[in-house]
């Protein structure tokens, strides 16, 4: 019997040390943590999400230990791909994730290698991670439209294995690819951080002497809604202040909400705080008394976890997994065509402060999030991804 190791190689545009892509970065950073029986690999850029800079303290084009994996961060240059394609092939992976289905160079590239034989036998693994979703398919449709027919005429999915992170998901899967085989998707949540009870927010007894502290934490870009934010509390009367974290990835788009947020009342103001990495917002995010996202999609929604995980209630909209939240006391998951419901939760939380009462307790939301993610079993789907062939 071969007792030997498995090895998962893990592809994605950009990882640790970078931060700013978001929640790819956090996913396969807990995938790479968890999955302890396996060992990890990672290719990736050398640099961070919407920078040139090459990180300090790494080598590029070498394996680099980084926590419990070893990363290959590659160059945009023809000599850097052919250095991968080397180290890949030397490594001869098992498995083979890849956390896009329309990134070029860290999805598209390894299903044409393999359909070369270029890059041995493992089994590739493909992540779509919301790009299925209908309206993630209305951004650059065309284009879209004309790689998915190549790629079925090509079959460069036909003998790949799915990871849908939630039933809707396998859905959107099975659409496009009605010809994926029988078996050939498995449903796993995203792998989170292991909860942990010490890091959930306390209340300081002076509280109700401030504002209610409402955070943002994600890219700053049209698909998150990041406008929306300020249209609602241009609309609320109660005490407020709103801190901004994230990358801005469309500086157009940053001055279309900074014009949104300079009709912004007296009684409500922000800061823009910049990004912060994953590791920070742990640290961050208890001093606040609600997340706010109304994004427009959520393959899953990182940061509404990293929220939920220490007992801050969140204010996001109902097109992410994270739904019912109000009858599990966790926060609210409104329609976005539905502005007052947002305003009146903004005006109940900031009434509730302004008295000194709490509508949520920390502990009892981050009990009904453990109910929520049921870590254990979310530890057992993932490992079903990387199972062997039958």
């Amino acid at each position: 019997m071969n007792t030997e190791t498995k090895k998962i190689l893990f592809v994605v545009s950009h990882y640790l040390p970078g931060f700013k892509n978001g929640g790819p970065t956090t996913s396969i950073k807990n995938m790479v943590d968890a999955l302890d029986a396996f060992d990890s690999y990672v290719v990736t850029s050398n640099t961070d999400f919407g920078s040139d800079r090459v990180y300090d303290d790494i080598v590029s084009h070498t394996w680099n230990r980084v926590g419990n994996a070893r990363v290959l961060y590659i160059a945009r240059t023809f000599l850097a791909f052919i250095e991968m394609v080397r180290h890949v092939r030397s490594l001869s992976p098992d498995f083979i994730y890849l956390k896009s289905l329309f990134d070029f160079r860290f999805s598209i590239v390894f299903l044409l290698l393999k359909k070369l034989r270029v890059l041995g036998g493992g089994l590739i693994v493909v992540a779509p991670s919301g790009e299925l979703y209908e309206d993630q398919l209305n951004f650059k449709r065309p284009k879209k439209n004309v790689y998915l027919a190549l790629a079925k005429l090509a079959r460069l999915y036909s003998s790949v294995r799915w990871h849908a992170s939630t039933p809707v998901e396998s859905d959107s899967i099975r659409t496009v690819f009605p010809s994926a085989r029988e078996g050939s998707i498995v449903v796993a949540k995203n792998i989170v951080a292991r909860p942990r009870a010490t890091a959930v927010r306390q209340f300081a007894d002076s509280a109700h002497d401030l504002p209610l502290q409402i955070v943002y934490l994600s890219r700053i870009a049209r698909d998150k809604n990041t406008a929306f934010v300020f249209e609602i509390l241009a609309e609320v009367s109660g005490r407020v202040h709103l801190d901004l974290f994230g990358p801005i990835e469309d500086a157009t788009y940053w001055d279309e909400v900074a014009a949104v947020a300079a009709s912004l009342p007296g009684n409500v103001s922000y800061s823009y705080r910049g990004a912060i990495a994953s590791s920070e917002s742990i640290g961050v995010l208890p001093g606040y008394d609600m997340f706010f996202l109304p994004s427009f999609s959520e393959n899953f929604g990182h940061a509404i976890n990293e929220a939920l995980s220490v007992g801050v209630p969140v204010l996001i909209s109902d097109k992410t997994p994270w739904r019912n939240l109000q009858e599990k006391g966790m926060g609210w998951d409104l329609p976005l065509d539905n502005r007052r419901a947002f305003i009146e939760v903004i005006e109940a939380m900031a009434s509730a402060k302004a008295s000194g009462k709490a509508l949520f307790r920390p502990m009892d939301i981050f009990n009904s999030y453990l109910g929520e993610i049921e870590y254990h079993r979310m530890l057992a789907d993932v490992a079903r991804l990387f199972a062997a062939q039958r």
